[in-house]
């Protein structure tokens, strides 16, 4: 490895190299889900850790009801807040279809990459992909990322970190060309997951555009209803409850 220069997979190749054949263990950490937050139509799910010594490589996989929410983006935590955010490969300067080999990052990020680390996020159909990676290691108990998820049915889904695996930064002293890519130099860290889950209320009746607000018009539409007696008074005023909560939203 010659200078600084880094090409965006060398981030996916380390870490991988530092997650595969480790023997040896560091202490223990907790990977959490925390307790999600609603903002309208919107939810907001932190992934926390707890406990863990300098985290030098990370993956998590979460999984959840594409049913009931579809996620939307992945940010950064307060561990990871300097790290260089690759979300959905937005940094990669539209390469060749399946070839990233003649692409770079720029000096700017690769040099936040080496000084800071790099958290990277992907979403598919019910599933969110994180990896990270930290020369001197991402540490401190916090939020690692913050997944953003739209409300698209009713129902509860879990929340399951169906995988996560983590390494140290290199423990060699001094590192070598050879001990830095020695395996061993990285200590598997032992994982204990907590799991969580989200509920989405039903839409209400008034909710036509399914925001989780009940705005004045269609509170308006829900009273026509109700006096062409199509609903009924308790389900009126739900809605009146509803729409006094305002654009804070009742989801």
């Amino acid at each position: 490895m010659e200078g600084k220069t880094m090409k965006t997979p060398y981030i996916l190749v380390l870490t991988t190299m530092m997650l595969f054949g480790i023997p040896a263990l560091a202490s223990a950490a907790t990977v959490s889900v925390g307790d999600p937050t609603t903002n309208g139509s919107i939810v907001s799910v932190p992934i926390n850790v707890s406990g863990a010594p300098d985290i030098g490589a990370m993956t998590i996989t979460l999984t959840y009801n594409s049913s009931v929410i579809s996620a939307t983006n992945v940010s950064k935590g307060s561990v990871t807040f300097d790290a260089l955010l690759v979300a959905e490969d937005t940094i990669i300067d539209n390469p060749p279809l399946g070839s990233y080999e003649n692409d770079t990052i720029s000096d700017a990020d690769n040099d936040t990459v080496w000084n800071h680390g790099a958290i990277i996020g992907n979403t598919t159909d019910g599933m969110v992909n994180i990896s990270m990676i930290s020369t001197d290691g991402f540490r401190d108990d916090g939020t690692l990322t913050v997944i953003t998820f739209d409300i698209v049915g009713s129902g509860t889904t879990p929340l399951n970190l169906s995988d996560v695996s983590a390494n140290e930064t290199a423990t060699c002293d001094p590192c070598t060309n050879e001990t830095v890519f020695d395996p061993a130099s990285y200590p598997a860290i032992p994982i204990t997951r907590v799991n969580s889950s989200y509920t989405s209320e039903e839409y209400d009746s008034a909710d036509t555009n399914q925001d989780c607000v009940v705005s004045m018009p269609e509170l308006m539409t829900q009273i026509g209803k109700w006096k062409l007696q199509e609903i009924g008074m308790p389900e009126l005023m739900t809605s009146i409850g509803r729409w006094k909560l305002g654009s804070g939203g009742y989801c």
